[in-house]
């Protein structure tokens, strides 16, 4: 089966959680550690992916840069932006064409669900 959601973060422990999230929810998804791999995957997978789950701050290509290249590839595409210092973050997104959320960490499992669905 075809992955329809990427997730995209730096967070070891938050990509398990939300791995069985959508194992629950019975969602395929692909899964990468940094902007560099997100957008990789990304490329290769534009055909199927329908959302993405993007941390804001990850080391190397952060999470905006990471959503600007994705979006030149597919403007249509939706993105829930994850992090855990929305002040800040929730500001910076705000300006970004496209159809955005935002997920404030930590989230819950009912949280993550809703949006999900909400978004897809």
């Amino acid at each position: 089966m075809q992955p329809q959601i990427l997730v995209i973060d730096d967070e070891e422990i938050l990509i398990d959680v939300i791995k069985d999230v959508l194992n629950l929810m019975n969602i395929p998804a692909v899964f990468a550690a940094s902007g560099a791999a997100g957008i990789e995957l990304f490329t290769s997978h534009k055909e199927s992916i329908r959302l993405i789950l993007l941390d804001v701050l990850m080391p190397g290509i952060g999470g905006v840069e990471t959503y600007s290249r994705i979006f030149e590839m597919n403007p249509g595409i939706k993105v829930i932006f994850m992090s855990g210092y929305p002040a800040n973050d929730a500001l910076a997104i705000q300006k970004l064409p496209g159809k955005i959320e935002f997920l404030k960490k930590p989230f819950s499992v009912q949280e993550i669900m809703s949006i999900i669905q909400k978004m897809l």
